[in-house]
């Protein structure tokens, strides 16, 4: 492993050719806002009279070689960099703007970098001493320039990034996971690389509720635990690669998942002989590998398919367009609508996204109505004088003590894992009392089931239904 060298230098060496920057595929789009634009032109104008360096936190760069060309690519201090870019283009300050050229792939970054360069405009009017300014952010802005080389650099640069930095916009959990994953694929699939870089960067608003908000509480849940083992960037280190790139000895996936390989739906007896059933388009292969939420997670090509399957599949029981949802999925989408609390909501999706992933839409209203009778229990206990809080910890640990995750993953028939919810589910009558909170809970509830209880076929579910919500 090579030794990463820190020096400390000056913005214009930083933009000289000796340090030709650039910004790889996998970084995020630019996205300062005014505020930070802002605070970055206040705090530098008001210091650079006194004539003195100034420290403007660290930057971190991998040094690639490609094609006997050697370029930097920016992994932290991108935001700033084109920041003070735009501003030394702006004061005519340097001819050496390499970042001034370029390319972004994110539509975003163009609004930001507009808004940026408005903001500098309007700020260089402003009585500005725009030569001492020049030449202060040339000479006297400096940076901490953390250089790594090799193929692990950007493990390295993991180990070294100051998430605390307040003078850039830290680096996600996510753009960290796509930097990491993206590492795994060989360059000469750089096709596929910025496939699943397109892929990433499309779903970056939803990346947190599905990677953070269910996928980790069921692998969590699916270990016994309810609670984070880790401090801080808990996303990235419960889905980054269990091995290094130079441990992967083979091109194949082996299959070793649920009920391995899913290609075949299910499985029959003709006389002694055993019939494999397939029942899927081949078209779609990828939509058939075999994957399962708490597995072990594969770098690269692997991992960007295991969201990709996920995130689809989210979208598809949970997304706002009802337009190829069946009567099954319309039924589920609209029960977690109903639900009024954004804790409980969030525990329901995780049960029954897990359960769709395994059984389909086999038995899935019985198995969706089970989860929201047996989660929202939380939301009726009541303290001495007014209704228990809902936490986060609290549906956790609901979700945990009545086991629903490994009744799910135990379970190899639909009908097995209905019999074991049902047994979860207390009947402790839905009392509302004197509080507007439960009162708007149980009546949004209670109006969905009303319109929707002829769909549950079980009987056992319907009487307890019944039961705890008064629908009779």
């Amino acid at each position: 492993m090579n030794e990463p060298e820190l020096v400390t230098k000056n913005l214009n060496k930083i933009f000289n050719s000796e340090f030709p920057l650039s910004i790889p595929e996998y970084q995020r789009a630019y996205e300062w806002n005014s505020y930070h634009v802002k605070n970055l032109l206040n705090d530098t104008y008001s210091i650079c009279s006194k004539d003195k360096s100034y420290l403007l936190g660290t930057i971190i760069l991998h040094k690639n070689e490609i094609n006997n060309q050697v370029k930097y690519d920016i992994i932290d201090g991108q935001q700033r960099l084109i920041t003070l870019s735009i501003l030394m283009h702006c004061l005519q300050g340097s001819e050496k703007l390499s970042l001034i050229k370029a390319k972004f792939n994110n539509i975003k970054s163009f609004y930001f970098i507009k808004n940026t360069k408005n903001e500098i405009d309007a700020f260089l009017k402003n009585k500005v001493d725009r030569e001492r300014y020049k030449n202060f952010v040339l000479e006297k802005l400096e940076f901490s320039v953390l250089t790594i080389t090799g193929p692990n650099a950007i493990d390295q640069a993991y180990t070294f990034f100051d998430s605390g930095n307040s003078k850039g916009k830290s680096l996600t959990d996510f753009d960290l996971l796509k930097a990491h994953h993206l590492m795994y694929i060989p360059e000469e699939r750089e096709q596929l690389a910025s496939k699943h870089n397109k892929f990433w960067q499309t779903n970056n608003d939803k990346h947190h509720e599905l990677f953070s908000s269910i996928l980790r509480r069921i692998r969590m849940w699916s270990r016994g635990l309810e609670r984070d083992n880790n401090s801080d960037r808990n996303d990235f280190y419960e889905f980054i690669s269990t091995v290094e790139p130079s441990e992967i000895e083979q091109n194949e996936h082996l299959f070793n998942r649920y009920m391995q390989p899913n290609v075949f739906r299910s499985w029959h007896r003709e006389n002694d002989e055993v019939v494999l059933n397939m029942k899927y388009p081949l078209q779609y292969t990828e939509t058939l590998i075999p994957f399962e939420i708490p597995q072990t997670i594969e770098g690269g090509d692997s991992f960007f398919l295991y969201a990709k399957r996920y995130h689809d599949m989210f979208e598809h029981l949970f997304g706002e367009n009802e337009t190829n949802k069946s009567s099954f999925i319309s039924y589920v989408y609209k029960l977690f609508k109903s639900i009024d609390n954004e804790y409980i909501a969030t525990a329901y999706k995780a049960v029954v996204l897990l359960y769709y992933d395994k059984f389909g839409e086999n038995r899935i209203i019985e198995a969706a109505t089970c989860a929201e009778l047996i989660i929202s229990e939380i939301r009726f206990k009541w303290g001495q004088t007014r209704p228990s809080p809902i936490r986060v910890e609290t549906t956790l640990s609901k979700v945990k003590n009545n086991k629903l995750i490994p009744i799910l993953l135990s379970s190899t028939i639909s009908m097995h894992v209905i019999v074991l919810l049902i047994n979860e589910i207390a009947l402790n009558k839905r009392l509302t009392l004197e509080s507007p909170t439960l009162e708007r809970y149980k009546s949004k509830v209670t109006s969905f089931y009303k319109e929707n209880r002829m769909k549950i076929k079980n009987e056992q579910i319907r009487e307890k239904l019944n039961f705890l919500y008064d629908l009779n």
